[in-house]
């Protein structure tokens, strides 16, 4: 729907998106299995380096950035237009937003637990940063 609701929330409450100390951004597809493969963005190198640290110290490959400065997918766009911070992971399959698109056939839950305790390492290192 294009971000419809997450552009009215904003709207409503657009001291968010600055005041906040951080967004992050759980993508869809972010655990498909292959040969789905996971994107990082952040508005940051520092929050860029943060997260690629802490998806590495758990294994989990990245297959593709979108460098800083560039315009972010996903919902994590609306933030970046905003000037807010933020870290964002998403992913790709052929089953994007298709009802087929499920555990156990198409979710790899190794990798969705890999990347669960890496964004819990990065948003405690976050907090400890605000």
């Amino acid at each position: 729907l294009g971000h419809v609701g997450m552009q009215r929330f904003l709207d409503v409450e657009e001291a968010l998106v600055r005041g906040a100390h951080c967004w992050i951004h759980l993508g869809a597809n972010f655990a498909a299995v292959a040969p789905g493969q996971i994107r990082i963005q952040a508005s940051s190198a520092a929050l860029m380096d943060a997260m690629d640290r802490a998806l590495a110290d758990e294994g989990v490959a990245v297959g593709a950035r979108t460098e800083v400065g560039e315009t972010p997918y996903g919902e994590a766009r609306d933030i970046d237009a905003g000037h807010g911070a933020y870290v964002s992971i998403l992913g790709s399959n052929g089953l994007f937003h298709h009802p087929e698109d499920r555990w156990p056939d198409s979710v790899d839950l190794p990798r969705t637990l890999a990347i669960a305790r890496a964004f819990r390492t990065l948003t405690g290192a976050l907090a400890e940063a605000a």
